[in-house]
């Protein structure tokens, strides 16, 4: 199934994490920079729809899991971190650390739907709600999803 116009507009959702303690200015921009370079990657490598990833949500991991691996080092992450993706760029429309932190945002629905699973998170596509792990997790999350080692 390809693309739908709807799998490509700009949406708004709701990245919940979890967890209520301090939140480590390091872990906050790590998980900035690689949910943002996930985000580009399926932005602009993507062909298939939300709706296909609901129903083959397993092969369709995989196969992505395979792609975001290829990047293997953190200059590739970095380049893409530094991708500009003009009007479909991820826009940060709030941020609100009232325990639990939640983190509005906005972007192409595929593209936020992926970067969300990459970082150990599960979302609700109908209305864009996502539950993520703890920061410091889910940078380990999306760090080993780019083939990258364990940082410490």
């Amino acid at each position: 199934m390809n693309q739908t116009k709807a799998d490509r507009e700009i949406v708004v959702a709701t990245l919940t994490f979890e967890g209520d303690g301090d939140i480590s200015s390091r872990e906050f921009v790590l998980f900035l920079n690689y949910f943002r370079a996930a985000y580009v990657a399926f932005a602009n490598n993507v062909n298939f729809s939300v709706e296909r990833i609901r129903d083959q949500e397993e092969e369709l991991t995989e196969k992505a899991k395979k792609f975001l691996a290829s990047f293997k080092t953190d200059e590739a992450v970095v380049e893409n971190i530094s991708t500009d993706c003009g009007q479909n760029e991820l826009i940060i429309v709030r941020i609100s650390k009232n325990s639990p932190l939640e983190i509005v945002v906005t972007g192409i629905a595929v593209a936020l739907v992926m970067a969300v699973i990459f970082s150990g998170g599960e979302i609700h596509v109908l209305g864009m709600r996502a539950k993520l792990p703890p920061l410091g997790k889910d940078v380990q999350e999306l760090r080993k999803a780019f083939g990258l080692k364990e940082r410490k």
